[in-house]
């Protein structure tokens, strides 16, 4: 989950000396209202006790899982980086 990270991994894997390095990006988009929209929505419910605890005001979550119902908008999800390399 730590976007710096992953996309640093292809030059991870040339800087230990492997060969043919590659990489691919995957996300996802998807309209509100949809499962994964469903998904989403269930998932900020479910940390938004701990966000308001922190500090957070709970109408942005509240207003975030609004928005996840409108079939009009679009949305992404998070993304994965796949790398892969060989040994010289």
């Amino acid at each position: 989950m730590d976007p710096e990270w992953a996309a640093e991994l292809p030059e991870r894997l040339g800087a230990l000396g492997l060969a043919d390095v590659g990489a691919e990006f995957e996300g996802q988009l998807f309209r509100g209202g949809s499962e994964p929209a469903q998904f989403w929505s269930l998932t900020w419910l479910q940390v938004r006790e701990g966000t308001v605890a922190a500090g957070s005001p709970g109408e942005v979550v509240d207003d975030g899982r609004a928005a996840l119902e409108d079939s009009t908008r679009w949305f992404h999800g998070s993304g994965t980086v796949i790398a892969w390399g060989r040994r010289a």
